[in-house]
């Protein structure tokens, strides 16, 4: 999907702290929260499907070159995400539908929602339209969040001695949330149903709007409407997402709600590779770099979900 190298480049300068000199100082995470599909699950895939299908992935020789066991994931050794909480020096993500307590997922840093075979649109899109000739797991990308909000008030609430890798009182202000890969499960069942490359590549702007939703794209929005920028943060750079920390005049009644995400810049550097005809086209605009287009509002209405 040609959204994994982007999402890959968001998270390696995430995790890098790569910025420029100007730029704030590298953000320390200490706890780790993902949602995805097979390219992501530590064993949630297992625990669902178990009871009312076939599974593979809890035999050798998945598991077997790292864990020297099968784990549930779809690998025979570690998926991204144990590379990436490796990075962050927390430890591999319990699985979310395993037997673990809150205080335990506390302690070890976060949880993974992953599902293998999730996807990105609900589910019932595909079984009413008939796309799949079996009955889906309910573990879309929407259902995963609704897994990341049952368990959040449990983690915001845990004890002085559990909540240290949240943030303290600012709940997940030192928490990275890894949200994909999404989208291959949803082209893939439209392929199987044999559908054409136009009727796949027409499913492609609801596949992106819901990942959209999920991480609430913002790209420019509060410097069109004259927020404060913080020191040195540059104004020309593409936006990834972290966690918003908390303002600390914010109530208290406040915080437990927030589960927006707050744009990290890439620097320049990393987003200009290969984008030659893009920097054409900026010139034959006339536009400074950095400022947005006339027509960002035909991007927010495509952003939108469907009525």
């Amino acid at each position: 999907m040609a959204l994994t190298p982007v999402l890959l480049l968001l998270l390696a300068y995430c995790l890098s702290g790569v910025s420029s000199s100007a730029g704030p100082p590298p953000r320390s995470f200490t706890s780790l929260f993902a949602l995805g599909d097979s390219y992501i699950d530590a064993g949630n895939f297992v625990t669902m499907a178990t009871p009312v299908a076939p599974v593979w992935v809890d035999k050798p020789p998945y598991g077997m070159t790292f864990f020297e066991r099968p784990t549930g994931r779809f690998s025979d050794g570690r998926v991204i995400v144990d590379f990436v909480a490796a990075a962050l020096g927390v430890p591999f993500l319990p699985a979310s539908l395993a037997n673990s307590s809150d205080d335990d997922v506390a302690r070890r840093g976060g949880v993974n929602f992953a599902v293998g075979g999730a996807t990105a649109v609900d589910v019932a899109f595909f079984e009413r339209r008939r796309l799949v000739p079996f009955k889906l797991l309910n573990n879309s990308l929407d259902v995963q969040l609704g897994w990341f909000e049952e368990l959040e008030p449990s983690l915001c609430n845990a004890t002085a001695e559990t909540a240290g890798s949240y943030g303290g009182g600012r709940c997940f202000s030192r928490s990275l949330f890894l949200v994909g890969e999404f989208g291959v499960n949803d082209y893939t069942f439209l392929w199987t149903a044999n559908k054409t490359e136009s009727e796949v590549m027409a499913f492609v702007p609801r596949v992106v709007r819901t990942i959209a939703s999920a991480v609430e794209v913002q790209a420019h929005r509060p410097r069109r409407r004259g927020a404060r920028r913080g020191d040195g943060e540059p104004a020309d750079r593409v936006l990834a997402h972290a966690p918003h920390p908390a303002p600390p005049d914010e109530p208290p009644h406040q915080r437990g709600g927030r589960r927006r995400l707050r744009p990290h810049r890439l620097p320049a550097r990393r987003q200009r590779r290969g984008q030659a005809p893009q920097r054409a086209a900026r010139r034959g605009r006339g536009r400074p770099q950095g400022q947005a287009s006339p027509g960002h509002h035909r991007l927010r209405r495509l952003l939108h979900p469907d009525p």
